[in-house]
Formats: C-alpha cells, sequence, structure tokens
C-alpha cells in the first residue's frame, strides 16, 4: 500500500488507482507508464515511486525513462492527430479547451520559443510537462529540431527539482556532500527565478 501522507486527496486516489492497475508489473515498468501519462507525468511518479520504497536515482532514472516515450510522437504526429480530432464536435472542444490552457501559460514561449519551451516544462507545476511542452511546440511552431532538446532538457530538470524535493536536503546532502548539493539546489533555484521573472 502506498504511504500518501505527503499528496493531495487527489493525487492519493489517482496513484493509488493508477498502482492497483499495474500491481503485476515489476515496479520500474510501473514508474516507466506512470511517468508516460499526461495526468501524472514525473511530477506525481517520482514522489510515488519513492514513497514506494525505490531509491531516489533509480526512481529519476526511470520516471525520465517513461517521460520521454511520448515527447516524439506527440512532436511528430500531433499535427495530424489535432486535424482528425476537430472534425468531430465533442473531440474539438477537449481540443479547444486544451490549447487555451496552453495558450494563457505560454506567454514566455511567445518571446523566448525554444528557451521559454524548456523553462516551462522544467518548472514542475501542474499543466508543464512534457504532453503541455509539446502542444506549445505545436503550437507556436517550434521545429522539431529546437523543441525535442528544449522538452528533453525541461523533463531532466523537472525531473531533478521533484527528486531533490521528495527527498529533501539533508538526504541530497549526505549522498552528494553539503558543497556540492548546494551549489545544485542553488542552480536549480535559479532556473526556477528565471523562469518567474521573465
Amino acid at each position: 500500500m502506498l504511504n500518501t501522507e505527503k499528496f493531495s486527496k487527489g493525487e492519493k486516489i489517482m496513484g493509488q488507482k493508477m498502482l492497483d492497475i499495474l500491481k503485476d508489473l515489476p515496479m520500474e515498468a510501473q514508474v516507466m507508464i506512470l511517468s508516460a501519462l499526461p495526468v501524472t507525468e514525473l511530477r506525481a511518479t517520482i514522489p510515488i515511486a519513492i514513497g514506494l520504497g525505490m531509491e531516489p536515482m533509480i526512481a529519476l532514472f526511470y520516471a525520465l525513462l517513461g517521460n520521454f516515450i511520448p515527447v516524439i510522437p506527440l512532436l511528430l504526429w500531433l499535427p495530424g492527430v489535432i486535424n482528425l480530432l476537430n472534425k468531430y464536435d465533442h473531440s474539438r472542444k477537449l481540443v479547444q479547451w486544451v490549447f487555451s490552457r496552453t495558450r494563457a501559460n505560454s506567454t514566455k514561449l511567445q518571446k523566448y520559443k525554444a528557451l521559454g519551451l524548456m523553462l516551462i516544462v522544467s518548472v514542475p507545476l501542474p499543466l508543464t510537462g512534457v504532453w503541455s511542452g509539446s502542444i506549445a511546440a505545436f503550437l507556436f511552431g517550434i521545429p522539431f529540431r529546437m523543441a525535442l532538446p528544449a522538452i528533453t532538457l525541461g523533463a531532466i530538470i523537472a525531473g531533478i527539482l521533484v527528486t531533490l524535493a521528495s527527498m529533501g536536503f539533508y538526504t541530497i546532502a549526505k549522498l552528494m556532500g553539503i558543497p556540492l548539493a548546494t551549489v545544485l539546489i542553488g542552480l536549480l533555484a535559479t532556473v526556477f527565478f528565471i523562469y518567474k521573472k521573465r
């Protein structure tokens, strides 16, 4: 059973339901699948994996692998899927809702393009993961060759931030040493500060 003291009520229910569905798979496969889904991605998967006893760096590794699974298909096939969904009334409304939410959270993208895309994906907040980043790349015409590295780097930064938050400073300092842990946290805080300021 998942220890969910640190999660919200919605995360507890969603995480437990998904774990019940995936319970017969190896833990690594569970983490990859959860991380590939738009409702959980890295932000919920890493704390869940650590809460289930997986080593933080292993949880980060498998969560990143899973999080990268949808990126290339989304970037390549999203235009065709959007055209198909726009042919039907019910799915057109969903597409318009997703696009309006993405546009509302993408003012930095309009100005900074690939850098803005990386910053948006790297901040571990709701609606800022690789799924939203891929949709934003499509919406703002960021080419594949720029979008893929931006989303990949953003996902790595987000994964590190979530892992650090899940582990706590003292655990990190114990693994890496206080000076190196402080520098790493400082660098990540700088990325977050730049994102908020711009």
